[in-house]
C-alpha cells in the first residue's frame, strides 16, 4: 500500500527521532511515498491522489486548538477515499474539534489516559498505546562519560515552569543525540529532572528514578496517572527537593514504572495490517478474518473477604478474542434460540464480553437470540456483576467497535449498554462443580476454573456439564493429562481451529514461571506448558470442545479431522 505520512518529526530531538524510527518500522513492507515535516502547510496533491493511505503522527500537535491542519488532510483524505490513521497522538481539544473526521477514522491511537476521555468527548474512538518511542531500537547505545548522580534535562518553552531547572546546580544532559545513547546514559544516573515527556519515556525504559516538571499540556501527568504509581509532577523548587528524596529512598516504584511500559505497546505492525493489511472489511477483527486480535488487558483483581476464606479472582474484559471469535464461528446463525453459561463469572467481564463479541460478529445479519446465563460461588462478585459498574480505565485497551458498548455510569466507572445488560441472567451464587443449568445450554464457559479442583472433581464436574450440553464445551487450565479421558467418555472431540493462537492468548498465564502453584489453592499448575508432539496433544492444548453427535445447534458443515472421528468409533 502507497502512504502520505504527515506530521514528520525527525528533524527534532532524540524522542521525536525515536518516535519516527518506530512508526517507519511499524510501515515495512508498504511505500511511504510523500512525506509532511512538522510544522510545513503545504502538501503533494497528486501524491494524495495516488495514496492509498494517509497516516498523520498526533504527537505533540493536537491540543488546545492547535492541529487543525492535519484534521484538514485526514478529512481531505477520507473525501478521496483514503484510508486514514491518525496515531501516536496527544489529543487535548474541546469537544467541537473534527467529530466526523474522527469518527471516520480507520485507526486512531492515543498515548494516555486524558487524550483518550477527550477523543471520546469529541466522537473518536480511540485505542490508548505508549508513545511510539518505545518502539525504536535500544540497542548499541553509547554512554555519555561523567553523567552521573543528580542530573537535569529541559523543559518546554511553554511550561509554566519553564526556566526552574537553571536554578539547579546539577549536570545536564539533554535529548541532543540519539533515545539508544540518552537511554544507556540516564541509566547511569541515580535521579534525573525533568519537564520532557520523551525524557520521563528514556527514565522510564532504564528503570533511572525521575522527577517530572509539567510540560505544556497533559500529556506528562496522564501517563504517570495512567500507571498508577506514586509518581507527582512538581510545579516548586521546594516540590523538586521533596520528589528528588522519594525518588532517592524508592528506587523500586520507578522500576514498577519500567514493568508498566514493558507490559504495554506502542502502534506498531499490527494495527498498520488491520488497516492496510486487506480490503476494508478485514480491517475490524470482530468483523472479519482478516487482522491479528489486540492482546489481553489488564487483569482486574477481586477480593471477597465476606467468609472465613478470603476469595480472590482475577479477570478482565476480552480475556481472549481468538477464543470468543472461534466459538462464534461454530454457531449456526439460522438457529432461532441460543443458551450459554458462563461457569465462575466473577464480576461479570466474561458473560459481558460474550455478549458484545456477539453483536460485534453478527453485526445486523441473521443471529440466533441469545441468552447468557452466569453464576459464581461469590455472592460480592455476583453483585459487583449485576450492578455492572466498572473502572473506565477498562476501556483504554479494548478496540475502538468495543468501546461504542460501553456508557459513563459513574465520573470515573463506566457500564455495558443496557440491550448488552439485558442479554446476561446471574444465578443465585454456586460452586461448578455441583451446578447444574437451569436448562439445556448449548455452549458452556468454564475458564481457568479446574485449576482450583482435584483430578477427581474435574472429571465429576465435566460429567454434569456434559449432561446438559449438546453442543460446545470451552475450558482451559486444567488437569491436563486426565482432559482426553475425561471428554472422550462424554463423547466431545477437539475442535483445533486457531489451536496455537487460542493457547498463546492466555497472557496472564503464560508469563508465569513453569510448575508455579499457590500452596492450598491451585491443584495443578496455571503456568502454560509449551506445546510439544504428544499422542493427546489436540485434547491438551484445546480449548474448545464440541458433542458428538453433532447437531442444529452449530454449523451443519463443519469438518472433523479423521483422528478424531476414529476416535469416537474407538
Amino acid at each position: 500500500m502507497r502512504v502520505y505520512l504527515f506530521n514528520d518529526t525527525s528533524h527534532e530531538h532524540a524522542g521525536c527521532r525515536a518516535v519516527m524510527e518506530s512508526i517507519d518500522l511499524a510501515l515495512a513492507g508498504h511505500e511511504v511515498i510523500a512525506r509532511n515535516r512538522v510544522g510545513e502547510r503545504f502538501y503533494d496533491e497528486a501524491a494524495l491522489r495516488s495514496a492509498d493511505a494517509v497516516l498523520v503522527n498526533g504527537e505533540g500537535t493536537l491540543h488546545h486548538g492547535a492541529g487543525g491542519w492535519l484534521m484538514d488532510m485526514l478529512a481531505h483524505g477520507q473525501r478521496l477515499g483514503k484510508r486514514t490513521l491518525l496515531v501516536n497522538a496527544l489529543f487535548q481539544q474541546s469537544a467541537e474539534f473534527y467529530p466526523e473526521v474522527l469518527r471516520r477514522l480507520d485507526f486512531f491511537s492515543v498515548r494516555e489516559p486524558q487524550s483518550f476521555d477527550a477523543a471520546r468527548l469529541c466522537g473518536g474512538y480511540p485505542e490508548l498505546l505508549l508513545d511510539s518511542c518505545v518502539g525504536a531500537s535500544l540497542e548499541n547505545g553509547i554512554t555519555q562519560p561523567g553523567v552521573t548522580g543528580l542530573v537535569k534535562g529541559d523543559t518546554h518553552p511553554q511550561s509554566p515552569v519553564h526556566g526552574v531547572l537553571d536554578r539547579l546546580p546539577f549536570k545536564h544532559l539533554g535529548l541532543d543525540g540519539r533515545f539508544a545513547d540518552f537511554v544507556a546514559t540516564v541509566r547511569q544516573c541515580r535521579v534525573y529532572v525533568t519537564g520532557q515527556h520523551h525524557a520521563v519515556y528514556g527514565c522510564g525504559l532504564a528503570g533511572t528514578p525521575f522527577v517530572a516538571l509539567p510540560g505544556n499540556s497533559h500529556k506528562i501527568e496522564s501517563l504517570l496517572e495512567w500507571s498508577g504509581l506514586p509518581i507527582k509532577v512538581c510545579t516548586t523548587l521546594e516540590e523538586i527537593e521533596k520528589q528528588i528524596l522519594f525518588a532517592k529512598r524508592n528506587p523500586e516504584v520507578f522500576l514498577r514504572f519500567q514493568e508498566f511500559l514493558r507490559a504495554h505497546r506502542c502502534f506498531n505492525t499490527s494495527d498498520v495490517e488491520r488497516v492496510l493489511g486487506g480490503s476494508r472489511a478485514n480491517s475490524r477483527f470482530w468483523q472479519g478474518s482478516g487482522g491479528p486480535a489486540a492482546g489481553q488487558g489488564r487483569l482486574i483483581r477481586n477480593y471477597d473477604e465476606s467468609t472465613e476464606r478470603k476469595r480472590v479472582g482475577a479477570t478482565c474484559f476480552f480475556r481472549n478474542r481468538t477464543l470468543l471469535r472461534t466459538v462464534l464461528e461454530h454457531v449456526d446463525p439460522k438457529r432461532e434460540r441460543i443458551n450459554a453459561f458462563v461457569h465462575c463469572c466473577s464480576i461479570g467481564c466474561e458473560p459481558y464480553s460474550l455478549a458484545i463479541a456477539w453483536k460485534l460478529f453478527f453485526g445486523g445479519g441473521p443471529a440466533p437470540e441469545l441468552t447468557i446465563y452466569a453464576a459464581d460461588l461469590s455472592p460480592v462478585f455476583l453483585e459487583q456483576a449485576r450492578r455492572a459498574v466498572y473502572p473506565k480505565s477498562i476501556i483504554y485497551e479494548m478496540l475502538p467497535e468495543e468501546q461504542a458498548f460501553f456508557e459513563p455510569a459513574t465520573e470515573n466507572g463506566v457500564s455495558p449498554r443496557a440491550d448488552i445488560r439485558q442479554m446476561v441472567r446471574f444465578l443465585p451464587p454456586a460452586s461448578f462443580t455441583e451446578f447444574d443449568s437451569p436448562e439445556e445450554c448449548d455452549v458452556v464457559f468454564l475458564l481457568n476454573a479446574l485449576l482450583y479442583v482435584s483430578e477427581e472433581d474435574q472429571t465429576r464436574t465435566i460429567d454434569r456439564i456434559a449432561l446438559r450440553n449438546p453442543g460446545l464445551l470451552v475450558l482451559t487450565g486444567a488437569h491436563s493429562g486426565r482432559l482426553q479421558g475425561d471428554m472422550t467418555r462424554n463423547h466431545y472431540l477437539p475442535v483445533t481451529d486457531n489451536l496455537a493462537a487460542i493457547y498463546d492468548g492466555w497472557a496472564d498465564r503464560r508469563n508465569l514461571p513453569p510448575g508455579h502453584m499457590v500452596a492450598g489453592v491451585t491443584y495443578h499448575t496455571p503456568a502454560l506448558e509449551p506445546i510439544v508432539e504428544c499422542a493427546d496433544a489436540d485434547f491438551r492444548y484445546c480449548s474448545i470442545f464440541r458433542k458428538r453427535p453433532m447437531d442444529v445447534h452449530l454449523c451443519p458443515d463443519d469438518k472433523l479431522a479423521d483422528s478424531n472421528l476414529a476416535l469416537v468409533e474407538k
